[in-house]
């Protein structure tokens, strides 16, 4: 019994850490954009979907869904600053909104 007990001790350890890892690297696919990630890369509004954009801090569904049809209307944004244009989106929400977006 007492061997059997340390032949399953490390292949326990095994499965835990490999659970840990699937965990994480599922994780870091779906998190969100945050002020608190210590590398923050910007998400093109170009490309972005709704889900996407609603990750974004201070955009939520009607904002992602209004920059959604503002680019499907007029095209691609030529520059971040272009959201200004959208309903809903004024000089101070792009102050807030420009670290996290691209073009």
């Amino acid at each position: 019994m007492n061997h059997m007990k340390k032949s399953i001790a490390p292949l326990m350890l095994l499965t835990l850490l490999s659970a840990g890892v699937v965990y994480h690297s599922q994780a870091a696919q779906t998190s969100p954009v945050t002020q608190s990630s210590a590398v923050t890369v910007k998400l093109n509004i170009n490309d972005a979907t709704q889900s996407q954009l609603e990750s974004v801090p201070g955009i939520g569904p009607a904002k992602a869904a209004a920059i959604i049809e503002y680019r499907n209307a007029i095209g691609s944004f030529t520059s971040v600053t272009e959201l200004t244009n959208v309903t809903g989106i004024g000089e101070k929400t792009l102050r807030k909104l420009s670290q996290y977006l691209t073009v």
